[in-house]
C-alpha cells in the first residue's frame, strides 16, 4: 500500500501570526517551524511520500519555498475546507493510506508516527491515532486512515468542524480503529505551537539541543 504523509499549513493563523515561518536553530542552520516539521516527517520510515498541502491564493505562495527547502511535494486546495484539501491531495498522489500531521509540531516524534501508520499499513485497522481518548497530547499527535475512509468523510461530512479538522469524519466512520496511548506522566506535556509562549518554549528547547550538539 502507498502511504502518504499530508501536512496541512496555512498563512492566516489567528492565534499566532506567521507561526509557520518563525525561526528555529538546528545546529548552525537557521530553519523554520514548517521546514522542521517536514524534515521530521521525512524520517518516518514506513511512509512513501511527504506532501505539504496549503490553501490556494497568493497569501500562501510562501509555502512553495518551504516545501522546496525541505525536499517534499507541494499541493494546493481549498482554504477552509481542509477535508476536501486532504482528499484531493490523497487522490492526486495516489495514496492508499494517509498520515495526517499538522505543521505546528516541530518536536514531532517520527518513531511514534511510524507506530500509528503501521497500525493501518498492517491491514488490521482502517484508522489509528495517538490523539484523543486520553492519549497523546498536542504536538505529538497524528492520525492515519485509509483513503476509503477519507473519501467517505469528504462525501458525507457536513459540519464545519469535521471539514476544518479532517479527523472527525474518518474517526467516526472507522470500522476497526486503534489508539496508541501515552503514559500518565506524559500527558501534561504540550509541545504544540499556538501562542507566543509556546514559541519561546520550543525555541529554548532547540537552543538547548544546539548547545548539546556543539
Amino acid at each position: 500500500m502507498r502511504s502518504v504523509i499530508i501536512v496541512q499549513q496555512r498563512a492566516r493563523n489567528t492565534r499566532l501570526h506567521d507561526k509557520g515561518t518563525r525561526a528555529l536553530f538546528r545546529g548552525q542552520e537557521v530553519t523554520s517551524v514548517t521546514v522542521e516539521v517536514l524534515r521530521l516527517c521525512k524520517k518516518i520510515r514506513n511512509a512513501d511520500l511527504v506532501v505539504l498541502a496549503v490553501p490556494e491564493g497568493v497569501d500562501d505562495d510562501i509555502w512553495a519555498d518551504e516545501a522546496r527547502v525541505a525536499g517534499v511535494e507541494f499541493f494546493r486546495g481549498p482554504e477552509k475546507d481542509v477535508l476536501r484539501r486532504y482528499r484531493l491531495a490523497a487522490d492526486h498522489f495516489e495514496a492508499d493510506v494517509v498520515l495526517r500531521v499538522t505543521a505546528d509540531c516541530p518536536l514531532l516524534n517520527p518513531e511514534e508516527c511510524e507506530r500509528v501508520l503501521d497500525k493501518v499499513l498492517s491491514g488490521g485497522h482502517d484508522f489509528a491515532a495517538n490523539s484523543g481518548d486520553g492519549s497523546f497530547s498536542l504536538g505529538w499527535s497524528c492520525e492515519a486512515f485509509t483513503v476509503e475512509l477519507l473519501r467517505e468523510a469528504d462525501n458525507w461530512s457536513v459540519s464545519q468542524s469535521a471539514r476544518e479538522h479532517v479527523g472527525p469524519g474518518p474517526r467516526s466512520n472507522a470500522r476497526n480503529p486503534a489508539f496508541i496511548m501515552i503514559p500518565e506522566e506524559g500527558k501534561e506535556l504540550r509541545p504544540s505551537l499556538d501562542t507566543w509562549e509556546d514559541y519561546l518554549a520550543i525555541r529554548a528547547i532547540f537552543r538547548q539541543m544546539r548547545k548539546e550538539a556543539a
